[in-house]
């Protein structure tokens, strides 16, 4: 069975597998697959080359937009999940936090606000600390290096 490789979808395809084999397919051999596949397996990245044939490069280092994005999005979930392990039972969500909130106010307001100013200061040294990470003369190694904790 021949084996392809399509540019425009940057898959493999096989005959007899595959119906719908891309127009733009170009043929490879079975060496030539298994090797792009070892490649991939060692952390290379299959891309087409100049003539459309499948080639592996090094994977590109992350910008620092999607690293900063990615430590926002675990700051933010962290701060969800220790509000919610707070508020015993509540679900590690936006709502579940707030429903959480709502009934642990009713019963002990005083510690209830404690421990949402406490988390919250930490988010916010967090936060800070990403902003100050993006500055950094290597942001990326920056921000991939801030720990993100809450206390329990």
């Amino acid at each position: 069975m021949q084996h392809y490789y399509s540019p425009s979808s940057g898959w493999f395809y096989r005959d007899g597998m595959h119906h719908d084999i891309p127009e733009d397919a170009v043929p490879i051999s079975a060496d030539e697959h298994a090797a792009l596949l070892a490649a991939q397996a060692q952390g290379l990245v299959i891309l087409a080359g100049p003539d459309g044939q499948p080639i592996t490069v090094d994977r590109p280092d992350p910008t620092l937009d999607a690293v900063a994005s990615a430590k926002a999005r675990e700051i933010r979930a962290g701060y969800d999940t220790a509000l919610a392990g707070v508020l015993a039972g509540a679900e590690a969500t936006a709502t579940g936090v707030a429903v959480g909130s709502a009934l642990m106010a009713v019963s002990d307001p005083e510690g209830l606000e404690y421990l949402v100013a406490r988390l919250t200061a930490r988010r916010v040294e967090l936060e800070q600390a990403l902003l100050a990470a993006q500055a950094d003369a290597a942001p990326v190694p920056a921000v991939l290096a801030i720990v993100v904790s809450y206390p329990t």
